[in-house]
């Protein structure tokens, strides 16, 4: 076993068990596999001390290394054995923001409907190209959230734009469009941004409340100016995104300013026909 075998051992926490500080284990690569030498060699000579007993070789010291972060942990991990084993790195992530970004697996546990555009949030795992029937360039994404991976396609129009963004081993926000076919799940994805910046800029954004096509607007004057006393203090400017059947979406500056508390999101969530607060 050579020392880059070894090295993925350690990252991938095999080693645990001997040495649990995984940065020292992976920094005494070199030395467990000149070690491990030296005791086949000596067996191969058949070596012995003065009684006649085996003389094993002394167990060599592992180097001093600064241990690992829980990220460099998990970045290991994926870089050993391609996902990651103790944990995922947007876990804290998507317990802070709530219903902010869907996962993979709350799409798939609402089962088959009409086609929807949903705010999802992974780790970019692989990005693949190849040639579009029609001309252009298809780009396929994989990603991964804490519930599994999903893998949006990014048709010609739009990858131009994602290859600019795009960075294996980052965390992205994307939008990401759901139609379902024969049983089967369609997904695409047509805008990409940093995580950070995504949160940073959300922080300062409008409050975007998420309906159903259907709704009347004289329904929506109402509800919004019973939200208005809530929660002072915390107010944004309210938009409305209508989502059509089709799968479009339709978006609409109010021009008023409502509470964007927990109370009156709540309050907005509570409505009939919205789907999302965000």
């Amino acid at each position: 076993m050579n020392k880059r075998q070894l090295e993925n051992l350690a990252k991938s926490g095999a080693f645990d068990p001997l040495e649990g500080d995984r940065a020292r284990a992976f920094a005494a690569a070199e030395t467990i596999a000149a070690y491990a030498q030296r005791v086949a060699e000596e067996k191969a000579s058949a070596q012995t001390s003065l009684f006649g007993a085996e003389e094993p070789s002394a167990r060599p010291a592992f180097p001093k290394a600064p241990s690992w972060s829980s990220q460099d942990i998990l970045d290991a991990e994926r870089e050993s054995v391609g996902f990651y084993l103790s944990g995922h790195p947007l876990s804290q992530f998507f317990a802070e923001t709530g219903e902010r970004y869907k996962t993979c697996a709350e799409i798939l546990d609402e089962g088959e409907g009409p086609p929807a555009v949903y705010a999802m949030a992974g780790v970019l795992r692989r990005i693949k190209y190849q040639p579009a029937k029609t001309g252009g360039t298809l780009a396929f994404a994989s990603f991964s959230d804490p519930t599994g991976d999903f893998e949006p396609i990014v048709m010609p129009e739009f990858v131009a734009d994602a290859r600019d963004v795009l960075e294996v081993g980052k965390a992205f926000v994307l939008r990401a469009r759901v139609r379902w076919r024969d049983g089967d799940l369609k997904l695409s994805a047509d805008r990409f941004e940093p995580l950070e910046a995504a949160e940073a800029r959300s922080g300062q954004a409008d409050l975007r409340v998420i309906v159903r096509e259907g709704r009347r607007w004289r329904f929506w004057r109402r509800h919004w100016t019973r939200c208005r006393g809530r929660s002072p203090g915390e107010a944004r400017m309210l938009r409305l995104v209508l989502q059509l059947k089709d799968g479009r979406e339709v978006e609409l500056d109010t021009g008023r300013t409502v509470a964007a508390g927990p109370g009156a999101r709540a309050a907005l969530k509570a409505a009939r026909g919205v789907e999302r607060v965000i």
